[in-house]
């Protein structure tokens, strides 16, 4: 009768010991997985960055006045955000940028 319960207890923790060795190598696929998707993602992004770079250096070299125009629109589109609260239009060196009508 001892016997009998010592066999069913091994039994037992070779279940237990199986399942769990299952789990773990689940969740080892599953973190090379993830990190796998990580490193592609990680790739893409630095390719992305890359890029964006590339068409900076190229829209500054050969086409200046298009990063100069770009300046100014933000300029005046900052200044929008900054004065739109506190009046209808603002005066920089003679140039009067008039908010009312734009939005």
């Amino acid at each position: 009768m001892l016997s009998l319960s010592i066999s069913t207890q091994v039994d037992d923790l070779k279940q237990k010991c199986e399942a769990q060795h299952e789990q773990l190598q689940k969740s080892d696929k599953k973190a090379k997985s993830v990190a796998s998707l990580a490193a592609e993602e990680s790739t893409k992004r630095n390719a992305a960055v890359e890029f964006v770079k590339f068409l900076d250096n190229e829209v500054l070299l050969r086409f200046p006045f298009i990063f100069i125009s770009l300046c100014f629109v933000s300029l005046i589109l900052w200044i929008y955000i900054i004065c739109s609260d506190l009046k209808d239009s603002v005066s920089i060196h003679g140039i009067t940028f008039f908010f009312s009508n734009w939005m």
